[in-house]
């Protein structure tokens, strides 16, 4: 067993907040679940698919217009990928091409998916997975059936993988459960949203690391009770990564953050 259980939720970082709020609301059917300002025409918006489940969150940090452009690059996370049901790709192409959103479809470890993006240029794709039973947003237009269901995986770019991969066998218990090329497939457990994908860009520069306008900011992860926090700690620098904070209120999670090889934060949760 992973000693991190799956992904808790994943954060963005996105430009002006409306648009962000129409592309998760009214475009992919989430809820918003929570909004609050953060000073500075800064505000957090969390979005899920009805009951706040670990797996199902995007945690969007609206800078404004004020905010900043990021670069999106290598050495952070790369992609939200969220879970649908097989025979659902259609509907979301034409969905997404109703609303003026380009699409692409590709196939990635024998399954199919749908990439576009978020109106301020975060990568997301839309993922056919026929094991996964979560509900979508009851209260949201798109039907039951085409629902997204929460989040499958998160796409993670490195320059140089190799730290990062010692890191998930050794220090997370992650299992290498495929190869695609250069995508390299890493389970934390069974069931939805516990899949990394570790992608090998050496030739792509990295990325911004602070809340910037168009990146994915950091992968929270579900590190399971309060009581476990220590122990994971202590593991964590027994294995030399002493990057680690104490206990810090994340997007309002009980979190503690890791700056993890290749500089991916981390935001490791108590649920």
């Amino acid at each position: 067993m992973a000693a991190l259980k799956r992904i808790h939720h994943v954060g963005i970082s996105a430009g002006d907040p409306g648009e962000d709020r129409a592309f998760h609301e009214e475009v992919l059917g989430l809820r918003l679940a929570h909004s609050d300002e953060l000073g500075s025409s800064r505000l957090r918006q969390l979005y899920d698919t009805g009951d706040g489940e670990p797996g199902t969150i995007v945690s969007s940090r609206c800078v404004g217009e004020n905010g900043g452009e990021g670069r999106r690059g290598s050495n952070s996370p790369k992609a939200v990928n969220l879970s649908v049901a097989p025979g659902a790709l259609p509907f979301w192409r034409e969905r997404l091409h109703d609303h003026h959103i380009e699409n692409g479809a590709e196939k990635l470890f024998v399954g199919e998916r749908v990439s576009f993006a978020h109106p301020s240029g975060v990568e997301y794709s839309l993922v056919a997975v026929a094991e996964d039973d979560r509900p979508g947003n009851e209260h949201s237009e798109v039907p039951a059936e085409y629902a997204i269901r929460g989040l499958h995986s998160v796409t993670i770019s490195l320059m140089d993988v190799r730290e990062f991969t010692d890191f998930l066998l050794a220090v997370v218990g992650a299992e290498h459960a495929g190869q695609d090329g250069g995508i390299g497939l890493f389970q934390l457990g069974d069931g939805p949203a516990t899949s990394l994908e570790v992608i090998h860009e050496p030739y792509t520069a990295p990325g911004t690391w602070r809340y910037a306008a168009g990146t994915l900011h950091h992968v929270g992860l579900d590190a399971g009770g309060t009581s476990d926090r220590g122990p994971l700690r202590e593991r964590i620098a027994e294995q030399g990564y002493l990057d680690v904070s104490v206990e810090a209120n994340g997007d309002g999670f009980n979190s503690m953050w890791l700056r993890a090889p290749g500089g991916i934060l981390l935001d490791l949760v108590a649920t």
